[in-house]
């Protein structure tokens, strides 16, 4: 194997300690600005994002995952991409603030305005940290990043808790996202070797931007998927409801964002070294496919079960109308959280063009149905469709990875099979025991729920799942 064992599981670790710290700040943080702000502030921010995502595509044309896939000439690479990226996002960021009266026109909301033009300024704050955040990333260094990751988290989160108890509603939101972005990019120099240096090499930015491309490409359709079910609902229902929905959204996303993700920050480098050793990729990338399934379908299911109740406990009838749109929109992110990995593979592969060709079939099936679905079903219409197709492609996904790696479906099946059964059957049977026993879903009923439902789910993965005991122990433990 071209990567050492103990180098996967110490990357894995460091980005998990990131990743949890910061998405356990990020979900108290949200608790306390739900009750302190409403629907409509975070609708403002929602449409501002979109506006700014529109743009976002060209931040890096693809060079940061070109990078992390390139061979050699890394140093000549590096610098090249530096000054590419800087004058991209110096001039993405301006021609956001020239469109931002434009938005704040067809949105019928001139509070977008400024909005548009701070969070913006992100862009720049990000693109300097790129290439170095791009090297660690190559290397599986990790640790290196935990202090530019997480101080900045925190102090954006306790500035805007503060503002929004001051009364500065929406403004708190976007402090926080812009504290993120400078914090993060001051603090990441003092842990990497990389200098910058104004070097332009045509020759390296043509390769560069050859592998790019389809990144850039798929980025663009990306943006698009991402964001016009969001377009639909802000022009057809209204900022509130688009709040319910990013609201909804951001919860249904949570087995993708606490696990998957982690996972393809550190599989694609790992794929991408190994890429010639077609036995090993195939059996890592169904490891990857196994081990992600045991944490993401469980986490999915149960917030599809509990996450009503959780909404009602923790929001209250101001948010309340999220609990449908929640439930059905789980099914979407446990597609994502499968497919994400799978567009790892076409990455780390050379084929980011597959990646590219299913956000298309995506962005038509939601382009040409997104409309009739909010006008005829409301919200949850628009929910059923993006869970829908996020689920038919991801067959399609399955199918032509197989086919890359020279795997049979079975196999593929056999990794989902065990996860999806027991996470399917005992967390249902779980929350059914509590509801039927106490009669009601109060605070302690729900999280002793969730509690038992995790005890009981990992308790009989690990009776009876004796090969993923074994390859854990085993890759854990490794002196490889």
């Amino acid at each position: 194997m071209a990567v050492e064992s103990r180098k996967i599981i110490g990357g894995f670790g460091w980005i998990t300690l990131v990743k949890y710290s910061n998405d356990i700040l990020g979900f108290l943080t949200t608790l306390l600005l739900a009750k302190l702000l409403v629907p409509e502030d975070f609708g403002l921010v929602a449409v501002a994002g979109m506006t700014i995502e529109a743009l976002r595509i060209f931040k890096d044309l693809g060079l940061s995952q070109a990078l992390i896939y390139r061979q050699g000439d890394i140093e000549r690479a590096s610098h090249t991409m530096f000054v590419m990226v800087i004058v991209l996002n110096v001039i993405v960021f301006l021609c956001a603030v020239l469109i931002s009266p434009l938005a704040g026109k067809f949105f019928n909301n001139p509070q977008v305005v400024p909005i548009i033009m701070i969070m913006a300024s992100n862009l720049i704050w990000t693109s300097i940290r790129a290439v170095p955040d791009a090297l660690m990333n190559k290397e599986l260094s990790f640790k290196k990043l935990v202090v530019p990751d997480v101080i900045p988290v925190w102090v954006g989160s306790l500035v805007s808790i503060a503002m929004a108890y001051q009364g500065f509603g929406v403004w708190s939101l976007v402090v926080r996202s812009l504290i993120i972005s400078l914090g993060s990019m001051v603090l990441i120099w003092p842990y990497t070797s990389y200098r910058p240096a104004f070097q332009f090499d045509r020759t390296v930015a043509r390769e560069l931007m050859n592998y790019g491309k389809h990144i850039v490409g798929s980025s663009v359709m990306m943006v698009a998927v991402y964001n016009i079910d969001k377009f639909f609902i802000s022009k057809l229902v209204g900022v509130a409801a688009l709040g319910l929905y990013t609201m909804a959204m951001h919860i249904a996303n949570l087995p993708i964002n606490q696990f998957a993700h982690i996972v393809c920050r550190l599989m694609f480098p790992v794929f991408s070294k190994m890429n010639r050793e077609s036995e090993s990729l195939r059996q890592s990338f169904l490891q990857t496919i196994r081990y992600t399934a045991c944490i993401t379908f469980p986490m999915a299911i149960g917030i599809a079960i509990y996450g009503p109740d959780a909404i009602d406990m923790f929001y209250g009838d101001k948010w309340s109308a999220v609990g449908l749109p929640l439930t059905i929109l789980t099914g979407y992110g446990l597609s994502r959280s499968l497919s994400v990995i799978i567009y790892e593979m076409f990455k780390a592969t050379g084929r980011p063009d597959l990646m590219q060709f299913f956000v298309l079939v995506r962005l038509g099936l939601i382009g040409l149905l997104g409309i009739p679905a909010l006008l005829w079903l409301g919200l949850p219409g628009i929910c059923w469709l993006i869970t829908g197709t996020y689920g038919i492609v991801l067959a399609l996904e399955i199918n032509k990875v197989m086919k890359l790696l020279k795997c049979s479906m079975g196999e593929f099946a056999q990794a989902l099979s065990l996860p999806l059964l027991l996470s399917g059957s005992l967390i249902p049977l779980v929350y059914w025991v509590v509801r039927v026993g106490f009669g009601t879903m109060g605070p302690v009923q729900v999280v002793g729920g969730i509690v038992m439902s995790g005890l009981v789910y990992i308790t009989a993965v690990f009776l009876i799942d004796k090969v993923l005991v074994a390859e854990a122990k085993k890759l854990l433990f490794s002196t490889a």
